[in-house]
C-alpha cells in the first residue's frame, strides 16, 4: 500500500513539473510575439502608416514565411530566408493600405515591408 502511495506521488510531481514548464515556454512566446508586434507597430509609426491601423499593436497578427524579392527588404540577403511577417487591421475607408511589415526571426527587429495593393 505504501508503495502504491509513493507512485502516486512521483506521477503527481512529474505532472506538475511538466506543467510549469509549458506555462514558462507560453510565457516566453507571449513575450516574442509582444516584441515583434511593438516593433512593427513602432516601425509602422515611424512610416507614418501607424494612423492607418485600426487598433494598436496587440491587434497585429504574425505568421512565418519565407522572405521574397517582392518584398522590400534593409538587405538584400535575407531573401530566401525564413521571417516574420506582421500585418494590422486597417481602419475603414483607407485609400492607401498598411503595408505588411517584415521582421527577422533571429532579433525580432524590422527587416523591411511589403507594399500593399
Amino acid at each position: 500500500m505504501k508503495k502504491k502511495y509513493i507512485v502516486y506521488f512521483i506521477l503527481l510531481l512529474s505532472l506538475i513539473g511538466c506543467s510549469s514548464n509549458n506555462s514558462n515556454q507560453d510565457q516566453d512566446t507571449s513575450e516574442k510575439e509582444t516584441l515583434i508586434l511593438q516593433n512593427a507597430y513602432d516601425f509602422a509609426q515611424e512610416q507614418g502608416w501607424s494612423d492607418r491601423i485600426d487598433g494598436d499593436y496587440t491587434q497585429g497578427e504574425i505568421a512565418e514565411v519565407t522572405a521574397t524579392k517582392d518584398m522590400e527588404l534593409t538587405n538584400e540577403e535575407d531573401i530566401g530566408k525564413e521571417v516574420f511577417t506582421v500585418t494590422f487591421k486597417e481602419k475603414e475607408n483607407v485609400a492607401v493600405g498598411i503595408p505588411i511589415i517584415i521582421v527577422n526571426k533571429s532579433d525580432n527587429n524590422v527587416i523591411g515591408y511589403l507594399p500593399s495593393e
